[in-house]
């Protein structure tokens, strides 16, 4: 028997597809919402997000903003992600997985979310009922 050479994979350089992930932290009482190199990309790489709800089409535009907006989520550089669990507290919409979605390119500055499937995938028990 004899050796042959393995060649090394190369490198994944990520998708090109901008892509939004909204999941549950490891204890599953925060809920985070990260934003692909791509999307980030897409957006000129803000250093601060805001997000609008458009609750008949179940759509939501991230948009850049500035850090001094109340309104504003600063996105961390390493993974892109922000903390959302209280704004989808009040939408009503808590995962109960992760899940990862296209966005699209609305305009030069923000991008579109499609949050239906996830709508229709978090209905959750509620706590103490029988």
């Amino acid at each position: 028997m004899s050796f042959r050479k393995l060649l090394k994979p190369k490198r994944s350089t990520g998708t090109t597809t901008p892509t939004v992930t909204i999941g549950l932290t490891g204890n599953a009482r925060q809920v985070y919402m990260g934003l692909n190199s791509a999307a980030r990309k897409a957006l000129g790489d803000p250093a601060a997000i805001h997000l609008e709800w458009d609750g008949d089409r179940m759509l939501m535009r991230i948009v850049v903003s500035s850090l001094e907006d109340p309104a504003a989520y600063k996105i961390t550089k390493q993974n892109g992600r922000i903390s959302v669990t209280g704004v989808l507290r009040e939408l009503d919409l808590i995962p109960v997985e992760t899940i990862t979605i296209p966005a699209t390119k609305d305009t030069r500055v923000s991008l579109v979310v499609d949050l239906t499937d996830m709508a229709s995938a978090t209905v959750t028990p509620i706590r103490g009922a029988a």
